[in-house]
């Protein structure tokens, strides 16, 4: 953590040093006795300089921004929570669909489930959260089959023949088996927190252990990388609580 951490704020303070020496370069330049014609040539080098320097720094301040954030939250991590249901059975399947979700697919090997919430952190009316439930329940399918996304990726083109704008994902993968396995953990560990744009992506694994009724995903009750993987993990604790008849 610490090595990404030094690394995200050498690429941070080079960025600024450079922004601050053109800025300084430019105000020379103003007050020098140029013609107005050289002054706006070199005004645009700058700022092409200044739009480069953008480029360059902002994916590798990024990058080795998330890594220590995906550190510190492997550091922090909390254990399995109990859970209430087994999602592959029909009692669980029920509950997850009491709660508002619709199934979009569903059959014996794998299912995806979906609702759209409010988006408590955008203030634009038709800005939502697109929460997707994925239920693996074919040995033949694991955390990265690429057929789940394509799965998802019928959904988008589903909810854009309705026009509706959800910039922000929330996506919890579901498995479950007897025991979890050392190449099930490591699979645990690959999550998602990107913000490219305008668009926030969180996806969790989370594997429920029959034999003990414990679901096992990367969550941490001290740290959150962001206000949407938080989301995502209150998500996964919610549909994991009995309802009270």
């Amino acid at each position: 953590m610490k090595k990404a951490l030094k690394r995200n704020q050498i690429y941070f303070f080079s960025f600024l040093v450079i922004t601050a020496v053109l800025f300084i370069l430019a105000g020379l330049i103003w007050i020098t006795s140029w013609n107005f014609d050289v002054k706006m040539l070199v005004f645009v080098l700058l700022i092409i300089l200044l739009l480069v320097e953008s480029f360059w720094f902002q994916p590798r301040v990024l990058f080795y921004s998330q890594q220590a954030n995906m550190i510190r939250l492997k550091e922090q991590a909390s254990p399995a929570i109990t859970y209430g249901y087994n999602p592959m059975n029909v009692e669980g399947y029920s509950h997850i669909v009491n709660l508002g979700f619709k199934a979009f697919i569903d059959n014996d090997e794998i299912s995806l489930l979906y609702r759209i919430e409010r988006n408590p952190y955008k203030k634009i009316a038709k800005s939502g959260i697109l929460e997707i439930v994925v239920l693996l329940k074919s040995s033949k399918f694991y955390f990265q089959s690429i057929e789940i996304q394509h799965i998802i990726n019928r959904l988008e083109d589903d909810l854009a023949k309705q026009k509706l704008f959800l910039p922000t994902y929330t996506i919890l993968v579901l498995q479950a088996g007897d025991k979890i396995t050392e190449e099930i953990q490591n699979s645990l560990q690959q999550v998602m927190f990107d913000r490219i744009s305008q668009r926030n992506t969180v996806l969790i694994n989370g594997f429920y252990e029959t034999n003990s009724g414990l679901l096992h995903y990367l969550h941490s009750d001290t740290y959150s990388p962001s206000v949407y993987y938080r989301w995502a993990c209150d998500l996964m604790a919610g549909l994991s609580q009995k309802t009270t008849s």
